[in-house]
Order: C-alpha cells, then structure tokens, then sequence
C-alpha cells in the first residue's frame, strides 16, 4: 500500500513538471504582476527611489523575494534586479500564466491578427503594429513592426522593420533586427520583450498593444 501511494505521488509530481517544462521553457514558480497602469517600476524598495521605468497591467517580472510592501524581482529585458509595490502588483503562479506559446506566434508571415497601440500628438496619429509568426525553426520567432505615421493633411508613411527572437513559453523575446528573408543586420541594444495579455492583446517592453485584424 505504501508502495503504491508512493508511486501515485512521483507520477503527479512529474506530469506537473512535464507540463511546466515539456518544451523546454523555464517556467519561474511564481511571477510579479503589474495590475495597474503606468505603474512605477523602481531600482530600491522606497517610494523616493529612482523610477526604472513605467510599465502597463499586465507586464510581468520575475519574483526573488518579498521586502515588506514591496516584491524584489528580476527583469527579464534589462536581467536587472528591481522594486515593485505590492500595491501596484499581485503575484502570480508560473502555472497559471498567460503563455505565449499557444497561439499568440502563427505559423507563417501571412498573419490573421496584428497586436496595435494608436497615438495621436500634434495632429499626427502614430500606428505601430506588430505581427508575431514562425518559419522551420523550432523555437525561432518572427516579428513585423509596422510603423504608419498620418498626418492631418492626408499624407501618410509607413516604415516596417523585422526581428528575429527566441520563444520563451511565457514571454517572447527578440534581440537581432533582420531583413525581409530573416538574415542578420544587427543586434538590438535593448530586446522586445513580449507577454501575452490574452484575448485582448499583448504587452510590448510594457505597453499594452491591442489585438485586431491584419489589415497591412
């Protein structure tokens, strides 16, 4: 009997790595999540602290530890430590994150949805559209940037730049900028760091894009 119960207890624990672990990912046992907007992300645990940057709902940090009203953490862009305030967070179990590996890449350029953020200054509407797919390659990740400037004379420009990244099960990650054919023009100073923010969007270097048609 206790043979069998213990044979019961290895066989659930290891379809629970299997799961979290059966394409290879890290997946970190529990995440920081930002639940506010413009939330500000700090490099030591006060609120006079310089602010690293403010990010959307929705981005995600890796938890290290948790300092009285704040959550020490690792940013997976910059693999910096930072400070996050548990009022503006929550935290999250890895295995109940959105992941990025079930649906949000598709299988080739000619992509259903682009992920969209619109901004309008001084009569100019900025569009910047991402579209995320594969080739062959296991694992390798694509993205289109397309970047549409209107203005409120009626001209309009539109400039497209592409990527080339490393799927990550729980986020995306693209450090090389690529031509049309995916070969190597440079690597990026700072990658695109991308979270799922399923069904509405995605979150890009922590702002929220929104998922719509292709159109471009």
């Amino acid at each position: 009997m206790k043979k069998t119960f213990l044979l019961l207890i290895i066989t659930i624990f290891s379809g629970i790595y299997y799961t979290t672990n059966a394409q290879g990912y890290h997946i970190p046992e529990t995440v920081v999540a930002i639940s506010k907007q413009q939330a500000n992300i700090r490099q030591s645990p006060t609120t006079s602290a310089t602010v690293v940057e403010k990010v959307s709902d929705g981005t995600l940090y890796e938890l290290i530890s948790k300092k009285g009203d704040w959550y020490e953490a690792k940013d997976i862009r910059s693999q910096e430590t930072v400070y996050i305030s548990t009022s503006v967070s929550n935290l999250m179990d890895g295995r109940l994150l959105p992941r990025t590996d079930k649906g949000l890449v598709e299988k080739n350029d000619g992509t259903k949805y682009v992920y969209q953020k619109i901004t309008t200054q001084k009569g100019q509407e900025s569009i910047a559209s991402y579209a995320f797919y594969q080739k062959d390659e296991k694992d390798i990740v694509y993205a289109t940037l397309s970047q549409t400037v209107n203005s409120i004379s009626g001209s309009s420009f539109t400039n497209e730049l592409y990527y080339k990244g490393k799927q990550m099960g729980w986020y995306l990650i693209f450090d090389e900028q690529v031509d049309w054919e995916g070969s190597l023009i440079e690597k990026v100073n700072k990658p695109i760091i991308v979270f799922s923010k399923s069904p509405k969007g995605v979150i890009v270097n922590g702002e929220f894009y929104k998922k719509t048609s292709n159109e471009f």
